[in-house]
């Protein structure tokens, strides 16, 4: 999966003004800020600005507020799209039998006919962190991994990706946008995916570890499919 650094980005798809091949996120800003009765744009700022063709596109790394000035109208622009991506999940402790971490939740509206309202307002966006790694001398008890932290924006949440399991202490992986792999131990599986329970998915399940002792752990799930067995 290609690393997009926890980027979190919003925008609008217009009607027929840029081919889908570049699968842009961003809203038209063709004539916005137009007066009258004619056609309005939806116009605002914040995050990282750039623009591909027709598209103003907002990225977010770091907590901020995307502060629409202007909402459009249905003559011009009234709606936006949105990818929204959590944190991942560390792997768990003790090398080879500790699991893999999880990807954070990947949510977006594109492509769809309709993008999502926008008010003339400010919408905070979080980002969420990736889990702390797990330390410790391989062969004694390693402190656990830590799940990753959720993001959001435009009231749409992606929910951290499950830390992978571990030997010691043994544990499983921990589900969450994608799952934690499993750790080496068949008893300690994987961890479960889309944990905020979302239609579509916002994520899959880890792997399972090869089921013995000191073995090797599954790999994390991510968005575009299952963690890989051991």
């Amino acid at each position: 999966m290609k690393n997009i650094d926890k980027n979190l980005t919003i925008g609008k798809n217009t009607k027929n003004t840029q081919s889908k091949k570049t699968r842009g996120f961003g809203y038209q800003i063709l004539g916005f800020g137009s007066g009258g009765g004619g056609a309005k744009f939806v116009a605002a700022t914040g995050g990282t600005e750039s623009t591909s063709g027709d598209f103003k596109i907002h990225t977010f790394t770091s907590p901020g507020t995307f502060c629409v000035s202007c909402a459009g109208n249905p003559g011009g622009s009234s709606t936006v799209e949105y990818l929204v991506v959590a944190g991942g999940g560390s792997g768990g402790g003790l090398q080879i039998a500790g699991g893999g971490g999880g990807a954070g939740g990947f949510r977006t509206n594109f492509p769809t006919c309709t993008g999502t309202p926008v008010c003339a307002q400010g919408y905070p966006v979080t980002i969420g962190g990736g889990g702390g790694g797990s330390s410790g001398n391989a062969a004694q008890n390693s402190p656990v991994g830590n799940n990753g932290s959720d993001s959001s924006a435009l009231s749409i949440t992606s929910s951290g990706g499950g830390r992978g399991g571990s030997k010691h202490p043994s544990s499983s992986g921990q589900p969450g946008g994608s799952g934690g792999g499993g750790n080496g131990r068949s008893t300690y599986p994987k961890g479960t995916g889309n944990s905020g329970g979302f239609t579509p998915s916002e994520g899959n399940p880890g792997g399972n570890g090869n089921g013995q002792n000191y073995a090797k752990g599954g790999g994390g799930g991510g968005s575009g499919g299952p963690g890989g067995n051991a």
